[in-house]
Formats: structure tokens, C-alpha cells, sequence
């Protein structure tokens, strides 16, 4: 059994190699706004992997008679992977998983070839590697007519430092079309908002000596936003099944919250906003500014959005400032160095993990996890505010803890356990005034779905509560 843990220098150099820069796998920052909250492994970076442990174990020149790869879920950088081979009716079966859920499953069949031909095959393929191109951002009625061709690009001396048995020993031309597929996926159909689902490669007798590999997509199902896509290279056929994701949200403006808010109604607040930069934090930074409040909204990552957002509130009228901050290691001497005179009456804490769903079995280090920011990141960063004339705290939790759906229990307990903590603040400091509203669900890239659901405008639900909280 082999085990790696994928890092973005491996994902920058794939992208390299394959000529997939989509953001979606090497962009820290953009990919917070995707569906799954952080850098993806590109699904062919992690197939051409397992096969360069196979043939790292049966070294010999081969090539794929059928290949059949299906991405169950995708690989994440900051979880290790690991790979199991077994064999049954002549197919290798390759199975991927993390330490809690089945990734992918592959079902291969190859067969050997002289040295000779591997060296032939490379020869319809062009040297190099694929120039790097924006993604395209096609719509679903773009993605279901897609067709054309990519050339296939075999980079021999990067190949052999990434996957040195890949270069050694896969037929080249089988290597450049997995390349090429997800050159496709990610950057031509569906193209930036995408998310690669299956791949299949098949030997047919249809040879030629192009360097083309041909698509067209055969069917788009709207239910699912899903593409299925036919290719060709020379000497194979395959299939790859694609999903359209939905773009990220963009939350509405400063511009059209203004007129939904009092000026005046929230004058007198000094808020400090954990996690207002993005998503609901975000949408409360621009109310309470709309509304007269001095916000100061702290990022951990994308300062430049953070910027964009503090001048978006300015240039509307109101007040903000941002800040760089990190509640699971919480300081806050740069803030008060930078702000000396700053007494901050209210606290926003927003700060949230990426909101995974698990299996449906309790698992103890994804609650870790929600728990590192619920209650423990909560209460380290709150508690050095308590001396400094703090008299209000929004902790926003969720209506998941009344509903408990059993794939987000780790998150529902989470928030429960930070509800317990406010209380104890709450009993502890007569004082303070807390607020834990359980919120439902909204728009928020936090929410985005393949399926079409409904959700909430978060503007007039958090608008309520901000301003319950203000009447306290």
C-alpha cells in the first residue's frame, strides 16, 4: 500500500505538465470560493500517480488496453492518500482512498510492448508541454454542443521528474491523451467551473498518425450539470463525464444594501468582524457599515479581496478597515499597535472551516476540526477583547443542531458546543450581551451545490438578526 500527500508545488508542477491551470488546483486563494473550500488534486494527477506505483512494481513497456477511472470524490492537498492494488479476471483494481472515504476506484488492463514501439507512439505526440491558457467559462447550452480537437503535448524530461515510471514505461500516447483530457476538462469544456468526474480509455483499431485529440460532448444531463464527453487519439477511444459547477457567489453590493438600512441604526457600534471578508461575514461588514457602524473585518487569506471589500464600504460611505488574522493562532498586538485608541463594543466571529459533509459515521477529527474554530479558536480570540470594553458578541450557529442531518453531525456538535460556550461567557460577565442566532441555510459559496436547490437571500436574514442583536 503507498500513502502521499499531495502539496501545490506538485499541483503547480502537474499543471505544468498537463497545461490544466485551472485555479480551481493550484489557487489557494480563488479556491476558497469553489465548492470545496481549498485546492483540488487534479483527478488525472492522481491516476497517472497510481499508475506510476503500478509500474514502478511491473516494470516493463506497456499500453492500456481499457482504463476506466471514476473520481468519487475529489483529493484535497492537506489530506494523505492512500492506494491499494488488487487483481481479479486479468484487470488490475486500484482503489484510493483518504482515512475516511473511498476517492476513486480504477479498473486497468494493459499489455506489454517492445521498447521499439513505446518509442514509435512517442512520436505522435508533439515534445513539450501544452502552453498555459486562461480557463474558459462556457455556459451549460456552450458545454452540451462543445467539440474540436487539443494536440497532444508528451513533455519527456518533466515527465520523468514527476512520474519517472509513467515516462519510463506507459506508452506515450496514452500518457499525452490523459494529459490532454484534463487540459480539457479544465480549461476548454467545461472549462473554469468544472469538476472532472470519470475517464475512460479504450484501444481501437482506428490509428492514424495525427497528433489530435478529438472531443465532443455526446450528452448534458441539466439535472446534475453534467457533461458526457467522447474522445479519440490515435489508436483509442474513451469517455470522460464532467460536471458544470455552479460560479462562485457574489454576494450582493455595499451600493444595493444601502438602501435596505437605516443610516443611523447601527451608529455607535465599533464591530470587530472575524471572517468578514467573504461569504456572511461579509454581507454583515456591509450592513453594519451601511447602517453607520465602524467595522474592522480581518482576513486570514486574500488580503487583495479584503482590500476590495474595505473600498467598496468606503466608497459608499461608510467606515472599514482590514487587518490580517488567524484565530487558530490568535494575536492581536499588530491589530492594537496598528489601532491604538481602538474600543471595540461589538464582536462578529465568523471564522469557519470549509463545511464538510462526512459519511454518515461520526468522525472524531473532522468534529476536531469544526471544534479547533467553534469553540477553542472562539474563545482564544474573544477573550483578550473582554478587557478592552467589549459589551457585545455575535456567534452565529445553525438550525443543523435542531435538524442534526447525520453526514454534518461533527459540524452541528461543533456549533452546539460553542452555543455552551457563549452561555458560559454570558453567565460569567453579566455584562455582556451574546447573541447565538441558528441561522438556516443561505447562499453562500459555503452552500454551492451541482444540484439546483433553493436557498435564502442572506442579506434580509441577516439583517434581522444583526439588528436583534443591536437591541440588546
Amino acid at each position: 500500500m503507498k500513502t502521499r500527500l499531495f502539496t501545490l508545488s506538485d499541483q503547480l508542477a502537474f499543471a505544468k505538465l498537463s497545461g490544466d491551470y485551472n485555479p480551481l488546483h493550484i489557487d489557494e486563494v480563488a479556491s476558497r470560493r469553489y465548492m470545496f473550500g481549498e485546492p483540488l488534486v487534479h483527478g488525472i494527477h492522481t491516476l497517472l500517480w497510481v499508475l506510476d506505483c503500478f509500474l514502478g512494481a511491473n516494470p516493463k513497456p506497456v499500453t492500456i488496453l481499457s482504463l476506466e477511472a471514476d473520481f468519487k470524490k475529489p483529493v484535497i492537498l492537506s489530506e494523505d492518500v492512500q492506494v491499494k492494488f488488487s487483481e481479479k479476471s486479468g484487470l488490475q483494481l486500484i482503489e484510493i482512498s483518504s482515512q475516511t472515504n473511498q476517492l476513486s476506484k480504477v479498473k486497468l488492463q494493459c499489455k506489454g510492448i517492445s521498447q521499439e514501439d513505446k518509442d514509435h507512439q512517442q512520436k505522435k505526440c508533439l515534445p513539450g508541454s501544452a502552453p498555459e491558457a486562461s480557463p474558459k467559462e462556457l455556459t451549460a447550452a456552450e458545454v452540451a454542443q462543445a467539440r474540436g480537437q487539443l494536440e497532444l503535448f508528451y513533455d519527456d524530461d518533466l515527465l520523468s521528474e514527476l512520474l519517472p515510471n509513467v515516462a519510463a514505461y506507459l506508452d506515450p500516447v496514452c500518457t499525452a491523451a490523459m494529459l490532454a483530457s484534463t487540459r480539457l476538462v479544465g480549461g476548454h469544456c467545461p472549462g473554469l467551473n468544472s469538476l472532472y468526474s470519470f475517464f475512460s480509455l479504450y484501444a481501437s483499431d482506428k490509428d492514424n498518425d495525427t497528433t489530435e485529440f478529438t472531443y465532443q460532448t455526446a450528452e448534458y444531463d441539466e439535472r446534475f450539470s453534467m457533461a458526457s464527453i467522447d474522445l479519440t487519439a490515435p489508436g483509442f477511444i474513451g469517455n470522460i463525464r464532467a460536471f458544470l459547477r455552479p460560479s462562485p457567489v457574489v454576494q450582493a453590493s455595499s451600493e444595493q444594501i444601502k438602501g435596505m438600512v437605516k443610516q443611523d441604526e447601527f451608529v455607535g457600534q465599533t464591530a470587530i468582524i472575524v471572517g468578514g471578508s467573504r461569504g456572511l461575514g461579509e454581507i454583515a461588514a456591509k450592513l453594519l457599515a451601511a447602517g453607520g457602524a465602524d467595522v474592522f473585518i480581518s482576513f486570514y487569506r486574500g488580503s487583495d479581496e479584503a482590500e476590495q471589500l474595505v473600498n467598496e464600504i468606503r466608497s459608499n460611505g461608510g467606515s472599514a478597515s482590514t487587518f490580517h488574522f488567524n484565530v487558530l493562532s490568535p494575536h492581536w498586538e499588530a491589530m492594537f499597535e496598528n489601532h491604538k485608541d481602538l474600543q471595540p463594543s461589538h464582536f462578529y466571529y465568523f471564522a469557519t472551516p470549509f463545511i464538510a459533509a462526512s459519511p454518515g459515521q461520526f468522525s472524531v477529527e473532522q468534529y476536531q476540526c469544526f471544534s479547533d474554530y467553534y469553540v477553542k479558536g472562539f474563545v482564544e480570540t474573544v477573550t483578550p477583547l473582554l478587557s478592552k470594553g467589549l459589551t457585545h458578541i455575535f456567534y452565529p450557529s445553525t438550525v443543523m443542531i435542531d435538524d442534526m442531518p447525520l453526514d454534518l453531525a461533527e459540524y452541528s456538535v461543533a456549533k452546539a458546543a460553542g452555543e455552551t460556550v457563549c452561555r458560559f461567557l454570558s453567565k460569567n460577565k453579566k455584562s455582556l450581551r451574546i447573541s447565538t442566532p441558528r441561522l438556516p441555510k443561505m447562499t453562500t459559496d459555503q452552500t454551492a451545490s451541482l444540484m439546483k436547490k433553493d436557498q435564502l437571500d442572506p442579506v434580509p436574514v441577516m439583517l434581522n438578526a444583526l439588528r436583534a442583536h443591536h437591541s440588546l
